[in-house]
């Protein structure tokens, strides 16, 4: 016999630099794995905590109580905060575009930073080198916010400009905005920083 259960997921993660529809998407592939466990659910509410900073996801469903599983749980909370690493990539991104960094060459202020990668003139061997050069300061770049004590929202920042420099048409751009951003600028070793901008030349 089915009866009304109420179920509820908290999940340590901090809900800024998140979009508008995070609560949404949360809903959503809760609604999801659910289907997918039987669950029976019919009313997903998704909210953020203050103290200490979590996303708090209330479930409603008709079924069997012994349906919630530790495994139902766990694939929920994996599910969940994939959607919530991703929502947050884009709205940093979307928040960095908004910013109008393409200033063009017209611009008459000296740190304007420039959205449009410019064309590399060289032979083929020497693009493939720089690429190269690119890549491994990406990875030291990695290595040294993975160790450092940022804010929080510098730290959202970082790790979405590590990810987004795999991308080479994209590269100057996250690379030019750690430099700009003063937390993320100061635990740049010097030697790193000036290879830094050599390679954005």
């Amino acid at each position: 016999m089915a009866f009304k259960c109420y179920n509820t997921l908290i999940i340590n993660y901090r809900s800024q630099n998140l979009p508008r529809n995070w609560r949404a998407r949360v809903e959503q592939v809760v609604a999801s794995v659910g289907a997918g466990f039987d669950l029976n659910i019919t009313s997903v509410k998704a909210g953020a905590r203050k103290k200490p900073p979590g996303v708090l996801i209330s479930v409603a469903r008709d079924g069997i109580e012994d349906a919630w599983t530790a495994k139902c749980e766990a694939t929920m909370k994996q599910r969940v905060l994939a959607v919530l690493e991703h929502a947050k990539e884009e709205e940093i991104a979307r928040q960095v575009e908004a910013m109008g960094l393409d200033q063009g060459p017209a611009s008459s202020e000296k740190h304007s930073i420039r959205a449009k990668e410019k064309l590399r003139a060289g032979s083929a061997e020497q693009k493939i080198e720089h690429t190269a050069s690119r890549r491994a300061v990406t990875s030291e770049l990695a290595a040294v916010y993975g160790k450092a004590r940022l804010p929080a929202e510098a730290k959202d920042l970082a790790a979405v400009a590590i990810k987004r420099m795999q991308e080479p048409k994209l590269w100057a751009l996250w690379a030019q905005l750690l430099l700009a951003v003063q937390e993320t600028r100061k635990v740049v070793p010097e030697d790193l920083e000036r290879r830094m901008r050599t390679l954005l030349k």
